[in-house]
């Protein structure tokens, strides 16, 4: 009997090894470039953005300097030329104006009348003033002769480093020697006879600066004497406060004038009359005024006080009120000022407000670029100021601006 084997069954096909495939992007080389042209431009913009903040950055400053008083009530005689620095120097200006008014006639007289007008004369002979007498002479090509009514001093000329020079030159009325309408005459250059067989002759000369008007003889139209008399009063009023105007105007600003320093004088010019076209029925009432004025030089009086009342002071100070104290000068040196005075008595009274002086240019440049947190060892180097603060725009800078003019200092007088 055979015997059947069962067939062995086959075995399973070997399992094949799984593989896992993992997918990778590669990203473009350039996005990385991209990147950093991203962050450098980031950086600049921060940059920029602070040197904008800076260029825009500012500094106020605000100081208080030390202060004191000085209480004055004195006589001080000044010096047209002062020999020593105890003594205190004066100066003299002087402005001249002019001013008419038509007016209606209203009767007839006969009369007698001199021509008038405006001169300039002029030093060409020396750096030295030369003071011209009341009634000086000046004659013209045709020999008429004309007079100043007051005395004055006509300035020395100056010279430039190149060696030109420039005539001093003043301002004044001169009125005819006669009467009559032969002393009407246009413009013209001027001699003065006194000095004739003298250098001077040809070095002190003068120009017109007006015709000369005024001067008539006979039978005319005149105005009424009342009306005459306001008319003039009416002048000398806005006379007055013309010169006070052009005075404080054309007074440099190193000098100080005090309105009692002042001393004005008029001359009450011939009135015009109908005669000499300026119609029938009106007449030109005319008036001359001119001041004088004693200026000091601003600095030179604040030494002169400070020294004499508060030599112990260790600071340099200054009068901030210097123009309101009282200045009063006496009735009799008011009259010399038209005559070149050597000495005038003057008083001062009043309260002296003083205040320590420092460079503020100088900490100005001391603070450029400094830190904010150290500025105020820098005031500590300055001991005429008494406190300081500072105010920053924008309020986050951490230093002065680095810009001189963006730093501004500002005094306060408490």
């Amino acid at each position: 009997v055979s015997r059947q084997i069962p067939d062995t069954p086959a075995p399973p096909p070997p399992r094949m090894k799984e593989t896992h495939y993992q997918i990778v992007e590669d990203k473009p080389k350039g996005s990385k470039r991209k990147i950093y042209l991203w962050l450098i431009v980031l950086i600049v913009l921060v940059g920029a953005g602070f040197m904008l903040f800076g260029s825009f950055a500012s500094a106020v400053v605000t100081v208080v300097p030390k202060q004191t008083t000085l209480s004055l009530n004195e006589v001080i005689t000044a010096y047209s030329k002062p020999e020593g620095e105890d003594q205190l120097s004066f100066q003299i200006m002087s402005i001249e104006e002019s001013a008419s008014k038509m007016i209606t006639a209203k009767g007839t007289e006969k009369v007698e009348k001199r021509s008038s007008g405006q001169i300039t004369i002029y030093n060409n002979h020396s750096i030295s003033p030369q003071k011209l007498i009341s009634s000086t002479r000046f004659e013209t090509p045709d020999g008429l002769i004309f007079r100043i009514p007051t005395a004055m001093v006509v300035p020395g000329y100056t010279k430039n480093a190149k060696g030109e020079i420039t005539p001093g030159k003043v301002e004044a009325t001169v009125i005819a020697d006669k009467t009559g309408s032969d002393y009407n005459i246009g413009l013209v250059d001027w001699t003065i006879p006194g000095f004739k067989n003298d250098p001077k002759y040809k070095t002190f000369y003068a120009k017109s600066k007006t015709p000369m008007t005024g001067g008539a003889s006979g039978e005319m139209r005149v105005a009424d004497k009342a009306d005459e008399a306001k008319t003039r009063e009416e002048l000398k009023q806005v006379l007055t406060e013309k010169l006070k105007s052009r005075a404080q105007t054309e007074l440099l600003a190193e000098f100080v004038l005090y309105p009692n320093a002042l001393a004005i004088q008029f001359s009450s010019l011939d009135p015009v009359s109908p005669d000499t076209a300026l119609g029938n029925e009106m007449v030109e009432v005319k008036e001359s005024a001119k001041l004088w004025g004693v200026i000091f030089k601003q600095s030179e009086m604040e030494d002169y006080l400070i020294k004499r009342k508060k030599a112990d002071l260790k600071e340099d100070y200054e009068i901030v009120n210097l123009t309101e104290i009282k200045f009063n000068m006496s009735a009799n040196d008011l009259t010399k000022l038209n005559s070149s005075p050597e000495t005038l008595d003057f008083s001062l009274v009043g309260e002296a407000n003083l205040v320590a002086t420092f460079n503020r240019q100088e900490l100005v440049t001391k603070l450029v670029g400094a830190k904010k947190s150290d500025y105020q060892k820098v005031f500590q180097g300055y001991p005429a100021i008494k406190e300081a603060s500072a105010k920053f725009k924008p309020p986050w800078t951490s230093h002065f601006p680095s810009d001189p003019s963006k730093i501004t200092i500002e005094t306060v007088i408490k």
